[in-house]
């Protein structure tokens, strides 16, 4: 048992404090945010054009994360931009041949532009 409940009871609410960071604060300190976070925050707020935006600073920041070229590819789906999307998954696709993700999206475009 814990000698001080209430030192543990600070640390406790210290730590789910620093873990349940919002994505408005990660919006708010864009300039400090990782790319790839930015861009999902903004991905998750239906914001397209910023989350495309930040996925390509994120792409240009790790080129070798293919998880980037997946958000790249679906921000691009969402604002109706396929080419820029078919090739983003590509380039993801090419970048790390077992993520499946990237397949996905590109089965996607292929869909809508067949139609």
């Amino acid at each position: 048992m814990c000698k001080h409940p209430l030192i543990f009871i600070f640390v406790l609410f210290t730590l789910v404090l620093i873990l349940s960071q919002s994505q408005a604060d990660i919006l708010a300190n864009e300039r400090n945010a990782n790319p790839a976070v930015a861009a999902k925050a903004y991905f998750d707020k239906q914001d397209y054009r910023k989350a495309q935006e930040w996925y390509l600073k994120a792409v240009e920041f790790d080129p070798k994360d293919s998880r980037n070229y997946t958000g790249l590819g679906w921000a691009y789906i969402y604002q109706a931009k396929y080419k820029e999307a078919e090739e983003s998954f590509l380039r993801g696709i090419s970048v790390n041949i077992k993520d499946s993700y990237n397949y996905t999206g590109y089965g996607w475009v292929y869909l809508k532009k067949s139609r």
